[in-house]
């Protein structure tokens, strides 16, 4: 007898753990948010993280949804007449989601150079601050003319870029059901030139080159990500740095095999090109 509960306590420990390991079903009902009322039909995806194949269904009469089976990943809910919603799985709060949905956000505008004001073409990326997961659209400038729809409302980072030209970083919010115009004016881009030498003055191959903004520039974090130019200096020491926004103060630095330079500080005008800076490593 004893025998016989040690194996069902056994055995009911280990439908436990898989079942742990496996995860649980995943459920959740889509709602409008202007009235309550479910929302059948839509488009329901669940995506698990580290990779696999995307699970699909569409909700029922009730708004209901059901997957087989979740440990942690992303729910994505897209419906006519409704912005797409993306949830996490799974949720902070119950056994099951609640998502209401709302319409969709459209954000669009024009992309002109601040001194002539001609059209530039390039790329305008949002980075739309969702509740529960940063959503990233992205749209092509044409003719100096862009436009994104079916946006989750919400605050947001605009970043523009394009040839030849400083990148462009503004916050925003977009709302339900309506349109936020932008008008992005950009200007020349600033670059920086130089070596990076050892102590005896010897050129330095190889060493990595970082530049940040060192005033209190909106999104200077993300600004700096996207520096382009040759950040790894070449055979004979030399870096250059692209697409800097210009009249703000830089910082500068070089290392290579745990070395470092100091910081070298500069500020360069629209257009203009800072050549002869040298990064010594110490």
């Amino acid at each position: 007898m004893r025998v016989a509960i040690g194996m069902i306590l056994a055995a009911a420990v280990l439908v436990a753990v898989v079942s742990a390991q496996n995860g649980r079903k995943v459920t959740g009902v889509v709602i409008a948010a202007a009235n309550q009322r479910p929302v059948a039909n839509a488009r329901v995806q669940y995506e698990e993280e580290g990779g696999g194949a995307p699970q699909q269904t569409v909700t029922d009469d009730k708004g209901r949804f059901e997957f087989s089976n979740g440990r942690s990943g992303v729910v994505t809910v897209s419906a006519r007449r409704f912005g797409t919603a993306r949830r996490s799985w799974p949720p902070r709060i119950g056994r099951e989601l609640r998502i209401a949905l709302v319409p969709p956000a459209r954000v669009e505008g024009t992309v002109a150079d601040i001194m002539t004001g001609r059209p530039v073409d390039g790329k305008v990326v949002l980075l739309v601050q969702h509740p529960h997961n940063v959503v990233s659209e992205g749209a092509a400038v044409q003719r100096g003319a862009f436009r994104i729809d079916d946006l989750p409302p919400g605050p947001m980072l605009v970043l523009a870029r394009a040839k030849g030209f400083a990148p462009y970083f503004v916050t925003t919010t977009a709302e339900a059901g309506r349109v936020r115009d932008l008008r992005i004016r950009l200007f020349l881009e600033a670059a920086v030139s130089g070596h990076v030498q050892d102590a005896s003055g010897s050129v330095v191959e190889g060493a990595w080159v970082t530049l940040g903004y060192l005033a209190a520039t909106p999104g200077r974090g993300l600004l700096a990500s996207v520096v382009g130019g040759q950040p790894i200096s070449g055979s004979d020491g030399a870096f250059s740095l692209d697409g800097l926004v210009p009249d703000v103060r830089i910082g500068l630095r070089a290392e290579r095999d745990g070395r470092r330079s100091d910081v070298v500080t500069t500020t360069v005008g629209p257009g203009m090109v800072r050549q002869g800076i040298v990064l010594r490593l110490r």
